[in-house]
């Protein structure tokens, strides 16, 4: 059984951290009405922290876009180069749309789209790069993607049967599988193969039970 490591992904990450900064955006908007003296709008609060709302949804989108057969590029760089401008760019564009949309809709007095934008890209054009940057750049450079496992590998060969021949105090290691043949040489037996010719001290009886179970028969007595 093959055992794979569970792909991590990053969306509730980014959705977590949205919903994290907008929060602190708000209070951070209550403190600054606290310690300058003016009147806090929980709607302008609400409608302000939609900067950060957007993160996850361009996230998304650029994630389905770029994941398009038809949109594999070459090289990681220009991927997350191209990526990261593209939805810094629409971040700073749509921002100021939703905020000129919203408080048209909901709140007595509109901010025009025009000088959101100029907001925007004055303060907030960092914040997109840096932030489109590395939540591009994490799964590009290959967080939480599924690490294959290790291909089974096969059991080593189990080397081939020998049989150890003594002469004298020196003791030789003979492959079976390259003997010719073995003959009876009383009270040896004689070891064939290309050119050599060898004496093993048992008997040719004592050799056949070790030599039958390797293929080998016993063609004269």
């Amino acid at each position: 059984m093959t055992l794979a490591i569970p792909r991590i992904s990053i969306y509730p990450y980014v959705l977590a951290l949205a919903v994290s900064l907008s929060l602190i955006g708000m209070l951070q908007d209550i403190l600054h009405a606290l310690v300058r003296g003016y009147a806090y709008y929980t709607s302008e609060s609400l409608l302000f922290s939609s900067f950060w709302s957007l993160f996850p949804l361009i996230f998304l989108g650029q994630r389905a876009i770029f994941s398009r057969p038809g949109m594999v590029m070459k090289g990681y760089a220009r991927r997350w180069l191209l990526a990261t401008v593209c939805c810094a760019t629409l971040h700073l564009l749509l921002f100021p749309a939703v905020v000129h949309l919203g408080s048209a809709l909901f709140l007595d007095h509109t901010f025009y789209f025009a000088t959101g934008l100029r907001y925007a890209v004055a303060e907030d054009l960092y914040v997109c790069l840096i932030g489109y940057g590395l939540l591009i750049g994490w799964p590009l450079a290959g967080g939480g993607r599924v690490r294959q496992p290790l291909p089974p590998t096969s059991p080593a060969p189990a080397a081939p049967p020998t049989l150890a021949v003594r002469s004298g105090r020196t003791i030789t290691v003979v492959q079976i599988n390259k003997l010719w043949y073995a003959r009876s040489a009383k009270p040896y037996v004689s070891l064939h193969s290309a050119g050599k010719k060898q004496l093993l001290d048992r008997s040719l009886a004592q050799l056949e039970q070790e030599l039958v179970p390797q293929g080998w028969v016993r063609i004269h007595k």
